[in-house]
This record gives structure tokens, C-alpha cells and sequence, in this order.
């Protein structure tokens, strides 16, 4: 049997106090009589109970011991102890950082090519060792990398050989570290072991920890370690030629304010000329000279320049031919250099190939509202898209086929109804008359003149209004319709739809029965909603972004049934849910991708839409920035504090001292009454 807490048998002092009282209490009892005969039967009853009232009185001294006794233990809260909760020894909790940082290397100072990681899996392969074999210990290992985990728990004697095992086996990651996290596995630990002691082993120097016996273990070697990094390159089209923000970084030094002069070279693959010629320009060559000091309030030196690359820069070896419209692929990268991480020393920004959307625009009267609002567009979406709108008043000049969009107001041309409506493209109509009735499930009636300006209402919810504010538009008349068919309706006016379409795999037709001129809808930004939205939920951008971190989740769109992604090593990317590899073929957009790898990663739209071929976009995941720099310091927030075990360890006795302190007391208060028969 133990106890939790050994003060609670101070109460026991108690039977001292009471053994006092009972040599102090006098040994006769004081009565009042009536008569000389009610004395004389007093002292003859008295005489013959006196030995029985001497053992009482022991009785009752005894069963008041206990009772103090009893209560002294429950102060106590004394338990049996279970075998699997009992602390033996000293346990060291060690903490190795699996971030990207950790993956550095003496940068040629030495001949020492171990990474961080090696050396933090050396160190704690000898802390093992010491600990179990000289100390009678335990260890515990927790791998901090971005899902800290404990991968060893309690390691003894009988477990070292699996242990050094493992501990050769486990592989450093390119990503970042939860420390916090790992601290609240530390934590939980230390609260089951109070003589366990924290260590953390990270190229990174964490400053907070909370009380407990907590060290931070020195990985890195500021004289033999420095970096060298591109961290982003962004591309902006600037008066038709494109520009490339370039930010690189150096961090550390062998001698304290050394020099470092670098070539930075870019590379641009697949340049577009404007006439469609794909051609790579060539290589540029850039000068960056690196002069490390040291960073307000930190122990280590760094220089972080950003600069600007133009292709047509002479000094970089460009030239005035170099102008593009577009590009596949742009490499920026250190080559003439070794460093402590190489994986950063380079990186590729694809993007550069702009979706072309190609639209149609028919009518009998033309209308600048729709020329300037695909040309306001076009500005707003010249990064990612390329729209071509081509005017048509000309009805021998009107195509059926080739365009991503075909509009067509105030008319349905006549080579509709012998060709059919266009398959590869949205069919918009605008103002349409009832020759519409005969190629689409719709019949439209006759104009309606409203008496003064009315509002629209929403009708079915549809990406197409989203955004929209049907109560800032109003018409004068429309066309009224008849028959929906299997149009939806999405905004009304009195009741009657004035937008309809209908989204099927054979038909994406816009039916809006009115005539802009008639409406406000050209003066205010809902129209320039309504465009973009028509855009946007029709011929979706696969991806938003180019460049990304290790570790990001990013949202991804489709323009075909299914999209399939795959890594630099032609795997699919992580399920976040399981934690696996998942199939890399996504069907319900937009879908979520975790991006767990360095390199490059392909998007293949599988069957594009009004198209059998594929369409193929890449991303570059990048080490995070905070990786690349091999001496950065933080702090962490999650304390760790030595104590005492305050719970029960075992089997609790509690119940049962209480159940003796009950029945004691019943006792006590038996004999008690009985003092006086």
C-alpha cells in the first residue's frame, strides 16, 4: 500500500490529544439522589457494574483511536499501487525536429556530410545508451516534423534493439514543424513521469518551454553552415512584357562578415513570340553578391535582396528580341555553388501559358456594352486569361464552330436551323426573338412594356448570379416566356423569368429575353459580375496559383469530369482524411490537394470540356521560407512543468477507510449511549 499524500498522517497526533483527555477525565461519576434508600440501591447497582463499565470505557478509547486513525488515512488518500503506472527511474523525453532546416549539411568547411538529422539520431542513439544502460532509465522519442507523433515510448533495456532499429530508419521531411504540438506530446508525458526530462534537437532555436527540465540541444554549426536560396519568383506582365520579381536569401558565413558573389541564371522555356513560335530564349545571367550581417536581436547573419529580371536587360544578357506573350516553363537557379540545402537553391514558375477564350459576338445592332465588358475583362484576367473577342454583323461570316463563347443578340442567324446550335461552346442568347422557340426547349411570347422601372428578384440559385444583386437592376420591358422548358430559371421580373439556362452534357445555353438598353444592369457592376461569372463557371482555372509552400492545401477547379494529380515522382498526392496516398483522380470540384512534396506537380485535366484532349498545368512546391533559413530562431508558447503525480496510480482504498470510519463511528456512538445503563 502507498499513499499520495504522506502530510495526512499528521492527524494521527490526534490520539495523542485524545489519551490526554482520557488521563485527565475524573473516574467518577456525579449523581443526585432522593432518599437514603435511593442511595443505598445506587451504590449496590454500582458496585456490581463497575468492571463492566472500566471495559466499555477501553472499548470506547479504542474505537475513538481508530476513528482518528481512519481519518488520518483518508488525508492520506492511501492506494495499491498498479505495476504498468509505476515510475522507474529517470525517462528522457527527446524531441527531433524533422523539418527542412534539418536536411543542412557543413557547407564544404568541413568533410563532414552528415545532415542535422543524422547527427540529432546519433546524439540521441548515445542519450539511449547512457540512459537505460548506466541509469536504469527510459526514453521517449517524438518525432516534430508537420503531424508530431511519439514513434518511441518508454524505451528499456529489452527494447534498444528494435529501438536503434527504427531510430536508423526514420528519414527527415521538407516541410515544416509543429513544435507546439510536439511540446503538448512532451507534456503529457512529463505529467506521467515527473522526473522526465525535455529535449529538443532542431536546427531552429526555440526560446520558451515553461519550467520544467527542459534543454535545447545545439544542432547547428554556425562555422561551417550557410545557405543560399531563391524563396519566390513572381511573374507580372508590365506594358506587354513580361517581368520576374526574383527574392533570394543568404544566411550565415564561414568568417564573420564575408563576402558572397553568386550567378543567378534564368531560364525561359517555351517563350511564345506572339504568332504562336514556341522558342527557349537565351540563358540570363544575373550577379548577386551577398554581404550576411547580422539580423536585429538575432545571433546569426543574413541578407535578403529582391531584385527585378526583364529579359530584354542587356546586363543580364537580354535583348530586345527576347519579348513574349507567354511562356511554359521559367527556371531561376544557383548553380555555381554547394551549400548546406541544395533543394532550394533553384525553383520553376509555370503559369505563364494564359487560357485562351475565344468569343463570338453576332447582332443585327451592335452594342459597346458587350465590347467593353470582354475588354474591361481582359485587362482583369490578362495573368491567367486570354480573351479573344471577335464582333460579327456580317451573316456569311458567322462560325459554328471554334469559340469558347458564341453570342448572339437581337438574332438568331438563319445557318442555326440548318447546321443546329454550336457543340463546342456556351450559346448565349440576348434579346432573342420566337425563332429561338425552334432550336432550344423554350417558347418565348410577345414584349412586355412595363409602366415604369421594376426591380428583378432572385430565381434558382446558380454560380451564374452569385455575387449578384438583383435588386440594383431594372427593366422598362422584356420578352415574356411561355414555357421554360428545362431552362432554369435564375432571375425573374414580376413573376416572368428575364435569365434562364439550361447546363447539361450535350447543351450550355444563357437565355436573357431583354434588351440591355432597356435595363440598368450595363451601368452598374452587377453586369461585369454577371460576365465574369458566365467565364468562370464555364471555363474554370484548373489552378489559381503557381508557386507554392510545402505543406499548403489548395483548392482546384476542373473544366472536364476529372482531374488527375500527380507528383515530382509521378505519385498522387497525400488523402489528408487517412493520411495515405490517395488516388490522385478528383471528380467533385472544387477539390482540396495537400501539397506533401518538393518539386513540381502536374494537373491533367482528363477530357477538357467541349473537348476529347487533355489539359496539362503544374505547380512548383517550394521549401518554405522559414526552412531555407537554417539559423531562424522562435518561441513556443506551450509550458512544461515537473510536478507530483496527483491521481490515483493504482487501486484507490478510499472507499474502503470510509466504510471502516462509518461503522466506527456507529460504534462510538453505541457505546456512548449506552454510558448512562
Amino acid at each position: 500500500m502507498s499513499v499520495l499524500v504522506p502530510l495526512g498522517f499528521l492527524g494521527l497526533l490526534g490520539i495523542g490529544i485524545l489519551v490526554l483527555i482520557y488521563l485527565l477525565k475524573p473516574n467518577f461519576q456525579q449523581k443526585i439522589i432522593s432518599s437514603t434508600f435511593v442511595w443505598k440501591l445506587s451504590l449496590r447497582y454500582k458496585k456490581k457494574k463497575i468492571p463492566i463499565n472500566r471495559f466499555r470505557q477501553i472499548i470506547l478509547l479504542i474505537c475513538q483511536i481508530l476513528i482518528i486513525t481512519a481519518c488520518a488515512f483518508l488525508l492520506s488518500q492511501p492506494y495499491i499501487p498498479a505495476e504498468e503506472n509505476i515510475v522507474y527511474g529517470v525517462e528522457e523525453v527527446v524531441i527531433i525536429d524533422a523539418s527542412a532546416n534539418m536536411n543542412a549539411v557543413h557547407s564544404g568547411a568541413t568533410s563532414d556530410e552528415r545532415t542535422r538529422f543524422d547527427r540529432a539520431i546519433e546524439k540521441t542513439l548515445t542519450l539511449a545508451s547512457d540512459t537505460i544502460y548506466e541509469a536504469n532509465g527510459a526514453i521517449t522519442v517524438i518525432l516534430a516534423d508537420e503531424s508530431p507523433r511519439v514513434i518511441f515510448n518508454q524505451v528499456r533495456e529489452e527494447g534498444m534493439a528494435d529501438f536503434e532499429e527504427g531510430m536508423n530508419e526514420l528519414e527527415c521531411t521538407f516541410g515544416k514543424c509543429d513544435m507546439e504540438a510536439a511540446l503538448a506530446l512532451a507534456r503529457k508525458q512529463v505529467e506521467l513521469n515527473p522526473q522526465a526530462r525535455v529535449r529538443i534537437y532542431s536546427g531552429t532555436n526555440y526560446m520558451g518551454g515553461g519550467d520544467a527540465d527542459f534543454r535545447y540541444e545545439e544542432i547547428a554549426d554556425t562555422s561551417a553552415e550557410f545557405n543560399v536560396a531563391v524563396l519566390s519568383c513572381s511573374p507580372m506582365l508590365d506594358e506587354n512584357e513580361y517581368v520576374f520579381e526574383v527574392e533570394v536569401a543568404c544566411y550565415g558565413a564561414e568568417a564573420e562578415g564575408a563576402t558572397r558573389e553568386r550567378t543567378l541564371e534564368i531560364s525561359i522555356n517555351g517563350a511564345d513570340d506572339g504568332n504562336g513560335n514556341l522558342t527557349n530564349l537565351p540563358t540570363l545571367y544575373k550577379q548577386v553578391v551577398f554581404n550576411p550581417q547580422p539580423a536585429a536581436g538575432k545571433t546569426y547573419s543574413e541578407d535578403v535582396q529582391t531584385f527585378t529580371i526583364r529579359a530584354t536587360d542587356a546586363e543580364i544578357g537580354g535583348n530586345s528580341n527576347n519579348l513574349f506573350a507567354s511562356f511554359e516553363e521559367v527556371k531561376v537557379e544557383f548553380r555555381d555553388l554547394y551549400d548546406s540545402i541544395p533543394q532550394d537553391d533553384f525553383l520553376y514558375v509555370y503559369g505563364g501559358q494564359r487560357d485562351e477564350i475565344k468569343v463570338q459576338y453576332v447582332t443585327a445592332d451592335a452594342n459597346s456594352f458587350y465590347y467593353v465588358g470582354f475588354h474591361v475583362l481582359q485587362d482583369q484576367m490578362r495573368n491567367t486569361r486570354d480573351i479573344l473577342f471577335t464582333q460579327v454583323t456580317d451573316a456569311n461570316a458567322i462560325a459554328n464552330e471554334g469559340y469558347d463563347f458564341y453570342i448572339y443578340e437581337h438574332t438568331v442567324p438563319a445557318t442555326l436551323f440548318s447546321t443546329g446550335l454550336p457543340k463546342d461552346g456556351v450559346v448565349i442568347f440576348l434579346d432573342p426573338d420566337k425563332q429561338i422557340n425552334d432550336l432550344c426547349d423554350i417558347e418565348l411570347g410577345d414584349v412586355v412594356e412595363l409602366e415604369g422601372r421594376t426591380k428583378l428578384e432572385p430565381g434558382d440559385a446558380s454560380p451564374l448570379t452569385q455575387y449578384l444583386d438583383p435588386s440594383r437592376i431594372d427593366l422598362t420591358c422584356y420578352r415574356q416566356v411561355m414555357n421554360i422548358g428545362e431552362f432554369d430559371p435564375l432571375l425573374t421580373c414580376d413573376g416572368n423569368p428575364v435569365l434562364l439556362s439550361r447546363n447539361t452534357d450535350d447543351e450550355k445555353i444563357i437565355v436573357m429575353p431583354f434588351n440591355i438598353n432597356y435595363s440598368n444592369l450595363s451601368v452598374n457592376w452587377d453586369f461585369m459580375i454577371l460576365l465574369y461569372n458566365i467565364i468562370n463557371h464555364y471555363m474554370p482555372l484548373t489552378l489559381t496559383g503557381y508557386l507554392y509552400e510545402i505543406g499548403d492545401s489548395i483548392d482546384v477547379n476542373c473544366k472536364g469530369p476529372t482531374l488527375t494529380v500527380r507528383d515530382r515522382n509521378d505519385q498522387p498526392p497525400i488523402d489528408p482524411e487517412t493520411g495515405k496516398p490517395g488516388t490522385g483522380d478528383y471528380k467533385d470540384f472544387p477539390a482540396k490537394v495537400q501539397l506533401t512534396e518538393y518539386g513540381t506537380y502536374t494537373f491533367t485535366v482528363l477530357g477538357a470540356i467541349f473537348s476529347e484532349e487533355n489539359e496539362e498545368r503544374k505547380v512548383f512546391v517550394k521549401i518554405a521560407s522559414s526552412g531555407s533559413n537554417i539559423f531562424n530562431e522562435a518561441e513556443v508558447v506551450t509550458e512544461i512543468e515537473n510536478g507530483e503525480v496527483m491521481g490515483e496510480a493504482g487501486d484507490s482504498l478510499l472507499i474502503y477507510f470510509a466504510a471502516a470510519l462509518v461503522a466506527l463511528l456507529f460504534v462510538e456512538w453505541w457505546l456512548q449511549t449506552r454510558e448512562n445503563y
